[in-house]
């Protein structure tokens, strides 16, 4: 894992949220059908829906789909940090979400959450030399 890669997770999140949106408003269709399958053969109803089968379609659930994997390998590689202010830390500075109206976290802030004689160039040190393993 790089920073690089952290850095990107609330993008990805956003597209992925977008990519989902999309299909579900101008992609994703259903309807009711007659069907007789079995003696008597009696017609019921059958509720069918899914995604319409067009290249736009495909494109963008393989899109969501690499998106939704990339955003896993990070959601591992975070939970798989053993030392609780690394963690902690990366989560606050690259993972967790950014509300309207709210500044990106800086290391200061997230320092100052953590707290415990932190300081923000030892933490940065810190996530360095650990992504370097």
């Amino acid at each position: 894992m790089t920073i690089v890669e952290l850095k990107q997770y609330r993008n990805i999140c956003a597209e992925i949220q977008d990519l989902e949106d999309d299909l579900n408003v101008n992609h994703y269709v259903g309807d009711t059908v007659q069907s007789a399958t079995r003696f008597p053969h009696k017609n019921h109803n059958v509720h069918i829906e899914g995604y319409k089968p067009d290249g736009g379609t495909v494109v963008k659930l393989a899109r969501l789909a690499e998106r939704k994997k990339q955003r896993d390998n990070i959601d591992q590689f975070v939970e798989s940090i053993s030392d609780y202010k690394l963690k902690k830390a990366v989560k606050l500075y690259y993972i967790n979400p950014i509300e309207d109206g709210e500044d990106k976290p800086t290391w200061e802030s997230v320092v100052d959450e953590i707290g415990q004689g932190v300081t923000s160039d030892s933490l940065k040190a810190k996530l360095k030399n650990f992504l370097k393993k």
